[in-house]
């Protein structure tokens, strides 16, 4: 589903800005 690998590959990159901000 593209839908679903969408919002995977959203998530996915919130997280990584996440993992930066804290680093």
């Amino acid at each position: 589903n593209i839908l679903h690998k969408n919002t995977a590959a959203r998530y996915i990159s919130r997280l990584s800005a996440a993992v930066k901000a804290m680093a």
